[in-house]
């Protein structure tokens, strides 16, 4: 046999046949030829070993199929003509190329099942070993733990089973949702709570009205800043007050503030940006600056048509709508879905009921029994029962806030932005990966970090302060509100979530200067929110038992 005819059939000079299909009817005589041939070289090989080095066995080679001449492309009159076998041809090529992402894994397994047959035919022809790092290497690159991840999972399933089952064999079934409304409706007549919710219209008319004043002009800007100020400070300090001195339920007193916070969020954001289309539209009269325009062609399909401009946004409905809407910066025009996706809506309605009726029940029957059996050892200075208690809180705890991190930004803040055709659903990000306090709170709470990056954090650049002082002043801010959503409802002044929020600040700076993009970061970051919050929910619990003269 030819050196080309056997290149042609896919034999190496040595005897050895590569994987290639075979072209001609006579591929069992081949066969049989390249194994008397490969014996004879074998046997040769082995006779003159003790004389004649073995070269290295050659890497494997895969050949291409070779075309059979048969289907070499016809002339004729020197144009190209295809025939039936061509056509078939370049359809497989065309289709071949298409798919070529898609079919890289059977492209593997095929070199795969190749070598394994060139193996068999060829003992040689396997090279065993080859530089390769260990999978738990950092340089192998590997990153596909899908089994240890799945194992983790069955472990904290189990250890969290095992605790429900002593809990419930500890203290019996503690659920009681008759006990939940009782809860919520206690002493009705001294409730405050509902008439300072329906009282917080009051604060959304005005700002409307003083804003219409300043849009006519039959008010100036410095009175109306002036109004705009004392009106939004009155939509957050009353309701304090009131709840503070009148001492109305703690679970709905958290409700009631926090919807003044979110209100005075929102009106704050509302007056800044109507402030803005003020200044924008007079600049754009006297030519000072042209007008910006905010929208594009795509924008255009999702929101009003023509876009809303100001002064024509100053109705209540547009603004009652930033009011319910899950956001909370204020924009002219909102992008909007076109329909209301009613499966959708169905689904996160569900999630929200079963997510709610969870957190009241696994805080009844898990959380308040630790908590209670936590403040003996805490009035006695126990630090040893101390560290077991907040060790044993902490994995409820951190379920709990989980679960409410699911329930309220995916499940409420989704069904709510679906019923209001709202499109902006970034909500959060991918705060489990954070790496650092910053990246984490950057990215936990969207719509407070919009909030404060756009109408607090911004302002200061322009006038000139430092980023430093900014976010500084950032963190201050977060930690009043913080301080002001707990101590209030529970009618005392401590400094429990105000402080954990400011030693956040030099955590922040170690993991933003040390453990910055490592998994050692993540651990921190982590690590501070599973011990940190069972500290000051014990801490609150205990001085609010103390205060009211119940332990």
């Amino acid at each position: 046999m030819s050196a080309s005819l056997r290149k042609r059939r896919g034999v190496h000079s040595d005897g050895a046949q590569d994987l290639v299909a075979p072209d001609a009817a006579d591929t069992d005589k081949s066969n049989n030829n390249n194994n008397n041939n490969n014996a004879a070289i074998s046997s040769s090989s082995i006779s003159n070993s003790s004389s004649i080095e073995r070269p290295a066995s050659p890497p494997l080679q895969f050949m291409p199929t070779p075309t059979p001449l048969s289907s070499s492309p016809r002339t004729t009159g020197g144009r190209r003509s295809l025939s039936h076998r061509d056509t078939q041809s370049s359809a497989a090529t065309t289709s071949s190329t298409s798919s070529s992402n898609a079919s890289a894994g059977g492209d593997a397994a095929a070199r795969k099942a190749a070598a394994m047959q060139q193996a068999l035919s060829n003992p040689l022809a396997w090279n065993c070993h080859k530089p390769t790092s260990s999978l738990l290497s950092s340089a192998s690159r590997f990153n596909n733990y899908r089994g240890l991840f799945n194992l983790c999972m069955l472990i904290l399933v189990l250890s969290n089973l095992r605790m429900i089952v002593e809990n419930v064999a500890k203290y019996g079934v503690l659920v009681n949702p008759l006990r939940w409304f009782s809860w919520w409706i206690e002493d009705p007549y001294t409730w405050p709570n509902l008439l300072l919710a329906l009282s917080l219209n009051i604060y959304i008319f005005a700002a409307l009205h003083i804003e219409r004043r300043l849009a006519d002009g039959r008010l100036s800007n410095n009175r109306g800043r002036l109004f705009h100020c004392i009106n939004i400070f009155l939509e957050l300090v009353i309701p304090l007050v009131i709840v503070f001195v009148a001492h109305p339920n703690p679970a709905g007193s958290v409700l009631v503030i926090g919807q003044a916070s979110v209100i005075w969020l929102k009106l704050v954001s509302w007056v800044m940006f109507n402030g803005w289309c003020r200044e924008e539209r007079a600049a754009a009269l006297t030519g000072t600056r042209p007008p910006v325009d905010r929208w594009t062609a795509s924008d255009i399909d999702f929101v009003y048509d023509p876009p809303l401009l100001y002064p024509n946004n100053l109705t209540a409905s547009n603004l009652y709508y930033f009011m319910l809407a899950p956001t909370l910066c204020y924009e002219l025009n909102f992008p909007r879905t076109r329909r209301i996706r009613w499966r959708f809506l169905a689904r996160r309605i569900v999630e929200t009921v079963f997510f709610a009726v969870l957190l009241f029940a696994l805080g009844e029957q898990w959380v308040v029994p630790t908590v209670k059996n936590s403040m003996k050892p805490l009035h006695e200075l126990d630090w040893t029962t101390m560290t077991e208690r907040v060790l044993k809180l902490a994995i409820p705890n951190h379920f709990l806030w989980l679960i409410f991190f699911y329930w309220f930004f995916h499940c409420v803040l989704n069904a709510m932005a679906e019923v209001l055709r709202f499109a902006d659903r970034e909500f959060y990000r991918d705060w489990w990966n954070a790496t650092t306090i910053q990246y984490f709170w950057r990215n936990w709470n969207i719509p407070v970090h919009k909030w404060c990056a756009r109408h607090f954090y911004l302002p200061l650049m322009r006038a000139g302060y430092s980023r430093p002082f900014g976010w500084l002043a950032v963190f201050l801010l977060s930690a009043l509100f913080h301080e002001i959503l707990v101590s209030v409802p529970l009618g005392m002044f401590k400094i429990w979530a105000f402080a954990a929020m400011m030693g956040q600040i030099p955590l922040a700076v170690i993991t933003e200067r040390f453990f910055k993009n490592s998994q050692y970061g993540n651990v921190v970051v982590w690590f501070s929110l599973v011990l940190g919050q069972p500290i000051a929910v014990l801490m609150y619990v205990y001085d609010y038992l103390v205060i009211h003269q119940k332990l």
